[in-house]
């Protein structure tokens, strides 16, 4: 302990005497020990952090590839998202989805959000329920009926009346009048959208494997 205390205390009048030298180590050290920080962050939040799903280990993203053309990740198209509904038990359930946006309100009051559109079957293959009103239905992908949205919990929030004044009102998306059919629960995040809206042309797959899936097979 003593050798110790005599190496710091001559560390200590180093660094007093110069004090250039001093200054320089210590932003060296603040910047290294601020950009390790940050990259534990984005690690622990995307690695190993689990989803915040239930059986989220069984959540998979679904995707197009042609090789042949040279493209070896594409979007999911809405015919191949019908056909493994149709053709695999690979699958407990499958949705699509699609990153968007849109103005919410009327005129110079209108408000720019984040949004998703995505199919019916989202949330069951996220096994999430409604915190007011409902999610998002079978019909309600049906011409005629799909112009219904979803609030966040904190988007509802802050929207006149707060969350409970939210189911069943009417507001403009992009100048087109849709109804509110529930609010998402405390909490649930997905990519962090403000308003969901059903629609039937999402390019993005997901899905939720069976409890006991086929081996995939080998390349």
């Amino acid at each position: 302990m003593d050798v110790l205390r005599q190496d710091l205390r001559f560390a200590l009048r180093l660094l007093f005497k110069d004090k250039a030298f001093a200054l320089t180590t210590i932003l060296t050290l603040a910047i290294c020990i601020g950009a390790n920080s940050a990259i534990f962050t984005v690690v622990e939040s995307v690695l190993l952090r689990p989803l915040p799903y239930p059986d989220a280990d069984r959540i998979v993203t679904i995707t197009d590839g042609f090789p042949g053309a040279g493209v070896e990740r594409a979007g999911s198209s809405v015919p191949n998202y019908y056909d493994r509904v149709a053709m695999t038990d690979v699958f407990d359930s499958v949705a699509l989805y699609q990153n968007s946006g849109y103005r919410v309100g009327e005129g110079v009051g209108a408000e720019g959000v984040p949004a998703m559109n995505v199919s019916p079957s989202f949330f069951k293959v996220l096994r999430t329920s409604a915190g007011r009103g409902r999610l998002f239905q079978a019909t309600d992908a049906e011409v005629g009926h799909e112009h219904v949205t979803l609030f966040s919990y904190a988007f509802a929030k802050r929207q006149p009346g707060g969350i409970d004044a939210q189911v069943g009102r009417k507001v403009r998306l992009n100048d087109v009048v849709y109804e509110v059919v529930g609010v998402l629960p405390e909490g649930f995040s997905f990519l962090d959208p403000k308003v969901l809206a059903d629609s039937g042309f999402e390019y993005e797959g997901i899905g939720r494997t069976v409890n006991s899936p086929r081996p995939a097979a080998a390349p």
